[in-house]
């Protein structure tokens, strides 16, 4: 029914829609391309935070009630449920496409046994439709295409979604193919993005070539505004999933009609925080940005200020803000390189023969039983009175290996390596291999120690990247468990995967102790990059916090492991300098451009607010003539007298900040 006249049946005016997006013909005029110069156009963007909820179910039901409908004839807030369901029978469904990125639940819930005794697997949405076999591209696209077929008058959407570097691949094709009900905007462009508390789950390219923080134009959004808006209706679930159909879209569409309303009335305070905020922001990073450019020199400054300015985020290049990192070589490269048998000999010493190339070969082999010892060390302490024999005779059998590659590299060792002391019965696990950064630095060889040196700093670059790697997995399953799994067994799943993970990140992290203390004892210069690693490098809760401030603008700094701007050792000049400094400056510079965009659109979003309140105002005044009879008219009068003191807060608000 109307939200004015309950006789007559008008789609999409019951809901309550934003205040502060632009809306052609309501807050902004039908010309708006031609009185807003062209440099402002990026204020009538439009922004879409789209994502799928997994506890908003709807569980079967064995009997039906023919006469079960929704007031919300139309939909609602929802896709209209009679062409969504006419959609579904038509669409061909390919097979879901593997992801080559995240590992998000987005793209691998197709196929849960829970959804067995559900009649609607969850809800996706900014424009919702139900869910039937999980999320999947072909519930998503008509979403997406109800949500956008109405901002007629629009140039451009961002559309923030956890897993838009792969939902946006083949978009334009799906969209194509079933063109008849995924309709879209003549000229309308997508931009899509990451939100940005996703960012980390993803690729190191997706951090680059999606971030809303590296983005021209979209202020300080985080793209995180559906998440705070599912969590607020997630305790629905309890009651919703046992509701008949259309009495559970009822009542999500009143609670969602709810929440813009409250969000409505305060919108006058909200964007007075933000523009507040934003301003306080804006000057600190400007104070920042200017000292970076004096210390690094007006030239190398404009320079680099010229090479942002004229960036836009493009997948097919190479990011500027992306620091030429992970070149550094990796143990197998190293080793390549110096078991060359024509390559020359670096150390006098070992010259004629092939005597360095077997060094190399052995030094290396004992860093793979060093390695080795470590994993049967977790492995042992695995083993314990609740073991099987089966696992006991396992861990015997490992020791015999170990100890018997242990004997055979001793009995390889270089002449120039003396003899040690007897074992004396040590566990395999815990017996002292002779490497030189075993020996004090006197002692040891020039020509092994560097040698070792050479691998053992290759092979720290290893450990990082391998703890990167298991510590990004950690934040996407601590995410995965956190917002989707409930229940024993979904619980006890996502806690086994994650024990698999940590186990991994602390077997890189304590390898990496190893590898740097060695670098320590061998002497010499430690690589640059290379850093002793602390408990709160290796914390996934430290890289969420950072996340967070990082998405908030704030100046702030996560663990040197994230950092790495490795570009080689063979310029044997300033480069590897001049490469952290130009990624800090543009740091600097994007936040101090964001910030400014930020007051620039809240700016923005006061004034579509004001004159959607006075446009409202205007719509009830016109009611009052409609249906003039008493009741009808103190209703117009109240409504128009309410939106009159709304857009009156605006004004005070927007002189405020002038």
């Amino acid at each position: 029914h109307s939200a004015f006249d309950t006789s007559v049946s008008t789609p999409n005016l019951m809901p309550v829609m934003c205040p502060a997006c632009p809306r052609p013909s309501i807050n902004i005029p039908a010309n708006w391309m031609t009185v807003i110069p062209q440099a402002e156009h990026w204020l009538v963007r439009r922004f879409v935070h789209f994502d799928a909820n997994f506890r908003l179910v709807l569980s079967k039901q064995t009997k039906r009630d023919p006469n079960d409908q929704s007031l919300w004839s139309d939909g609602g807030f929802f896709a209209n449920p009679r062409e969504y369901e006419e959609y579904l029978k038509t669409a061909d469904v390919p097979q879901q496409e593997p992801s080559e990125c995240s590992n998000h639940r987005a793209l691998s819930n197709t196929s849960r046994s829970r959804y067995n005794h559900l009649e609607v697997t969850g809800i996706a949405g900014a424009g919702f439709v139900n869910l039937y076999k999980g999320e999947r591209y072909v519930n998503s696209d008509f979403a997406i295409s109800h949500i956008m077929r109405g901002m007629i008058g629009i140039l451009e959407v961002v559309l923030s979604y956890d897993i838009a570097c792969q939902y946006q691949r083949n978009f334009q094709a799906r969209f194509e193919r079933l063109s008849a009900f995924l309709l879209l905007p003549i000229q309308l462009i997508i931009l899509f993005l990451i939100p940005k508390f996703h960012l980390p789950a993803h690729k190191t390219e997706c951090r680059y070539r999606y971030s809303l923080n590296y983005c021209k134009k979209v202020g300080r959004t985080d793209g995180e505004a559906i998440e705070r808006f599912w969590s607020s209706h997630n305790h629905l679930s309890g009651s919703t999933m046992r509701m008949t159909p259309g009495a559970r879209m009822d009542t999500l569409n009143f609670h969602f009609n709810d929440w813009n309303w409250r969000k409505t009335v305060k919108m006058g305070s909200t964007l007075s925080e933000r523009l507040k905020m934003a301003e306080e922001m804006l000057a600190y990073h400007t104070t920042l940005l200017s000292d970076l450019a004096m210390s690094i020199g007006e030239e190398k400054a404009g320079e680099w200020t010229a090479l942002e300015d004229g960036f836009e985020i493009d997948n097919a290049r190479q990011s500027i803000y992306q620091p030429i990192a992970d070149q550094a070589p990796t143990r197998a490269q190293i080793l390549q390189q110096l078991t060359q048998f024509n390559a020359p000999i670096p150390n006098p010493r070992v010259e004629g023969g092939n005597g360095y190339p077997a060094m190399v070969l052995w030094i290396n082999d004992g860093l793979d039983i060093e390695e080795s010892q470590h994993r049967l060390r977790v492995h042992a302490q695995t083993i314990n009175d609740g073991s099987t024999e089966r696992q006991r005779i396992d861990l015997n059998r490992k020791r015999a290996t170990l100890l018997d590659r242990i004997a055979t590299w001793k009995a390889h060792r270089p002449e120039i390596i003396l003899e040690d002391d007897e074992d004396n019965g040590l566990l395999p696990e815990v017996i002292n291999l002779p490497l030189p950064s075993t020996v004090p630095f006197g002692e040891q060889d020039d020509a092994l120690r560097d040698i070792e040196r050479q691998l053992r700093e290759a092979q720290a670059f290893d450990y990082l990247r391998g703890l990167r790697k298991s510590l990004s997995q950690e934040i996407a399953v601590l995410r995965e468990k956190e917002r989707h799994h409930r229940g024993q067994e979904a619980n006890f799943r996502s806690l086994a995967l994650l024990g698999h993970v940590r186990v991994e990140t602390r077997f890189n992290s304590d390898r990496y102790r190893t590898a740097y203390q060695a670098l320590v004892l061998l002497g010499g210069d430690i690589h640059r990059e290379l850093m002793p690693l602390r408990v709160e490098d290796v914390s996934a809760a430290n890289v969420f916090r950072y996340t967070r401030e990082l998405g908030r603008g704030f100046n702030t700094t996560t663990s040197w492991i994230w950092r790495q701007t490795q570009i080689g050792e063979e310029a044997q000049d300033d480069s590897w300098l001049q490469e952290v400094l130009r990624v800090q400056f543009l740091e600097a510079k994007v936040n101090r451009d964001r910030w400014a965009e930020e007051c620039k659109l809240v700016r923005a979003e006061l004034g579509y607010t004001l004159e959607t309140f006075d446009y409202m105002r205007q719509i009830w005044l016109e009611r009052v003539m409609e249906r003039p009879n008493p009741g009808a008219m103190a209703h117009t009068h109240k409504m128009s007298s309410m939106y009159q003191r709304m857009a009156e807060d605006i004004r005070q608000i927007i002189a405020m900040h002038q």
